[in-house]
């Protein structure tokens, strides 16, 4: 095969998988849509509203799949390590919004600061879990590395 033809034939290719990751993305997002509008039905039909508008924040769909896992149930009891700020790909997010409550751990102390003043239908905690009970006693990189916004 001449070197063109096989150049021109992996350039589409490569326009093919960014189709493909397009739909891919799109297909998620309309996913997260569906289910917080089924979310915020299923407690109007419950004769209760939403904490916050019902969001399915987590980072690869995580909480979509619990939500179907746990058939839409709107109550309940979850932790969550490292909370962050309560908001950004959150997997307990959507739960919190439709009744569930837990626990929310946090050590970054202007995260947890975000999430408590975020996530009040829930405990929020300054703490990182360890074996043993003890300070942090060095990080690789700066704390503000790590709290950047």
């Amino acid at each position: 095969m001449p070197q063109p033809a096989l150049e021109s034939l992996v350039q589409q290719v490569q326009g093919l998988q960014q189709a493909v990751d397009y739909l891919g993305q799109s297909v998620i997002q309309i996913r997260r849509r569906f289910l917080a509008v089924e979310a915020e039905a299923r407690l109007a039909r419950e004769g209760s509203r939403p904490r916050f508008p019902v969001e399915f924040r987590s980072e690869y769909g995580e909480d979509m799949w619990l939500w179907d896992l746990f058939e839409g149930k709107t109550s309940g009891y979850f932790i969550e390590v490292g909370a962050y700020d309560g908001y950004r790909s959150r997997v307990s997010y959507a739960f919190e919004a439709t009744g569930w409550t837990g626990l929310l751990v946090e050590a970054l102390p202007n995260r947890h600061a975000e999430c408590a003043a975020r996530r009040t239908g829930s405990r929020v905690v300054h703490a990182a879990p360890g074996p043993t009970p003890t300070k942090i006693a060095a990080m690789p990189w700066p704390i503000s590395w790590y709290a950047a916004s």
